[in-house]
């Protein structure tokens, strides 16, 4: 069945003839089209820079089907001295939330490399950040404390 909504548990999906499926990891694929209806399916527009969406929610995509999904590092104007995303991530990381996170990420020695910025304007460099991505991810499930952080 085709995916509603993500359950408020985060432990399965409700469908859109509103059965519910448990589940523990959600792949979607989407092919060679924008993933324009995330948003709805998630709850929300927003996502951290690495992916976490929400407590025990992760998203990871190549950047160049999904650019625009939660904001892309490529200006659409040629002539824009800063993206909307660029400008929205230099606000995340004044935000007080924004750096208590990034100081239990460093008290944790783990690689800030994934935290930084970062654009491929071929595509397809994915494979090295979506593995990193994937690793860090299984930690916060790990470290549920660290992860509320």
């Amino acid at each position: 069945g085709e995916i509603d909504r993500i359950r408020a548990d985060g432990k399965g999906a409700v469908l859109k003839d509103a059965s519910e499926i448990d589940c523990d990891i959600i792949i979607k694929c989407t092919g060679f089209h924008l993933n324009d209806e995330l948003p709805e399916v998630v709850g929300t527009s927003k996502m951290h820079s690495y992916g976490l969406i929400d407590y025990n929610l992760n998203y990871q995509a190549e950047p160049l089907l999904d650019q625009g999904q939660f904001g892309s590092s490529k200006a659409t104007d040629a002539d824009a001295a800063e993206t909307p995303a660029l400008k929205e991530i230099s606000e995340l990381v004044q935000k007080p939330e924004f750096l208590r996170g990034l100081q239990v990420y460093r008290e944790s020695r783990l690689d800030e490399t994934p935290l930084k910025p970062q654009g491929n304007p071929f595509g397809s460099g994915q494979g090295g950040p979506i593995d990193c991505l994937s690793n860090y991810f299984a930690w916060l499930v790990d470290h549920p404390t660290e992860q509320a952080a």
